[in-house]
């Protein structure tokens, strides 16, 4: 994540390791705080004559969100809207607290469109 532009100064929020360069040519500094996007802070030009960025990771090395699609109401487009049970189904309530107890903290259930709504611009079902 480019956070300024060469000469440029910048604020990280706490300890950050923040690189400075262009292309594959990249120095790095472990700071808090105020810093500038300049040679001098870094105590090194890693590319002389060329217009360098800073950047910072955009992570903590951990996952943010992580998912599961769980499947079983987007079946079953030969009968439509289908029955319940045996055309499709929706995953149980024991398969979510599965993959929560996993680590998975987003949960993505597909379904036909048809399912919720059997006739266009009518009312859900």
């Amino acid at each position: 994540l480019t956070i300024a532009k060469d000469s440029a100064a910048f604020t990280v929020s706490g300890t950050r390791t923040v690189r400075y360069g262009a292309g594959s040519r990249w120095v790095g500094k472990s700071m808090s705080g105020k810093g500038q996007c300049t040679a001098a802070f870094f105590g090194k030009d890693p590319a002389a004559g060329v217009a360098k960025v800073c950047q910072v990771a955009q992570g903590t090395g951990t996952l943010l969100w992580r998912g599961v699609s769980l499947a079983g109401a987007e079946f079953g487009e030969g009968s439509l809207p289908g029955t319940y049970g045996t055309n499709y189904i929706y995953p149980s309530a024991d398969s979510a607290t599965y993959y929560k107890n996993k680590g998975m903290n987003l949960v993505r259930l597909p379904f036909r469109w048809e399912r919720l709504q059997p006739t266009l611009n009518q009312a859900f079902d």
